[in-house]
């Protein structure tokens, strides 16, 4: 959504000033895998989800001069990046908000990635005892999240690209939707908000409190991992 938490706010306000709908480009939200996903969080399909295991990277070898390496332009590296889909699907595949996060950093080529983290790691604890691990980097591939609950498990492998997503479960069955385009999809539910006033999926508040979660990820390394409380209980976003 933008590069701070400053920044959210200063969108936030100026969009409840000029009385216009806000919606963050959160294609994911729209996807019927990620709706199925969180369908079988809230009803415990599989029973209370105990772990949450979540990847999100590429391998960049394009030009070291693009805007993405230049941290003055992006705000950061693969954290955000490719790090959102890892926190939000962390977020969905457990069914709460992250209470604490505690981080690390890894590079590889620094030569390359001189000025923008290229390999995160980090895990949350959540407020329903759940834990979960996400890694995102501009150096690995990763496009995989999977939910190890009390009763089986699911996961969805790939994840998050532009489709087609695939999923299965612990009892055997395939997670399988129709391909449709994710950003036809997502630009549909933010008409239907105007028009109608459904639900707004992916409001600037989530994209705010995803933007707190990676200011508390950066905070952590550069604290040596240390654990920052984190508290999003008040925001009313959850998924």
């Amino acid at each position: 959504m933008a590069i701070s938490v400053a920044e959210c706010d200063a969108i936030i306000d100026a969009c409840k000033k000029a009385g216009v709908k806000l919606s963050v480009g959160y294609r994911m939200q729209s996807d019927p895998y990620t709706k199925e996903v969180k369908k079988y969080v809230a009803e415990k399909t599989f029973g209370d989800v105990h772990f949450v295991s979540s990847h999100a990277g590429y391998i960049s070898r394009g030009n070291p001069d693009q805007w993405r390496l230049n941290k003055n332009l992006s705000g950061g590296g693969a954290l955000m990046n490719m790090g959102v889909y890892s926190i939000q699907t962390s977020i969905y595949g457990c069914g709460a908000n992250p209470s604490s996060v505690s981080a690390q950093e890894f590079s590889t080529r620094p030569d390359y990635f001189k000025d923008t983290d290229e390999t995160i790691t980090a895990q949350f604890e959540f407020p329903n005892d759940a834990v979960a691990h996400m890694m995102t980097s501009h150096n690995a591939n990763g496009n995989w999240l999977k939910s190890h609950c009390s009763n089986g498990w699911f996961e969805l492998d790939p994840a998050h690209s532009y489709g087609p997503i695939s999923g299965r479960t612990s009892n055997e069955n395939v997670i399988s939707f129709p391909h449709q385009r994710q950003q036809a999809l997502q630009m549909d539910d933010f008409a239907k908000h105007i028009l109608m006033g459904t639900p707004n999926v992916a409001p600037g508040e989530m994209g705010k409190r995803d933007m707190i979660i990676v200011e508390a990820i950066y905070r952590s390394i550069a604290e040596g991992g240390k654990k920052q409380m984190l508290d999003l209980g008040n925001m009313g976003i959850v998924g």
